[in-house]
């Protein structure tokens, strides 16, 4: 059985957590769409993967937790809460920002996340 989209931010998240940064970008399906607005908007797994490498590069600790998830009935689409967490090597600066998601899933693989998020 195909993981459903919630099931694939929790995996994301994991390796995340552990600066996995080859387990997240394959979570992603070759043609994904990452967006953020307005600082971020990638196209494509490999896009991700390289942000997602220069990210773990440049920091440490970093913990995304999801607060809430809310899935459509067939585990395609969530819409989900988060905190995200992290410290910025250079500095040691301590970095929190809250946000919500909208992430789709098809084949197993995300294809989609679109959210927002701000400094808390």
């Amino acid at each position: 059985m195909m993981p459903t989209a919630r099931e694939l931010l929790q995996t994301f998240a994991a390796c995340l957590a552990v600066g996995d940064v080859v387990g997240a970008g394959d979570l992603w399906a070759p043609n994904a769409v990452y967006e953020e607005a307005p600082a971020y908007h990638f196209a494509g797994a490999e896009t991700i993967q390289r942000f997602l490498a220069d990210f773990v590069a440049r920091h440490r600790d970093a913990r995304l937790t999801f607060r809430r998830m809310l899935a459509s009935p067939d585990g395609v689409t969530v819409a989900a809460e988060w905190e995200w967490r992290y410290v910025r090597t250079a500095d040691g600066e301590a970095r929190r920002f809250t946000g919500m998601c909208f992430a789709t899933a098809r084949g197993g693989l995300l294809v989609e996340w679109k959210g927002y998020s701000a400094p808390s």
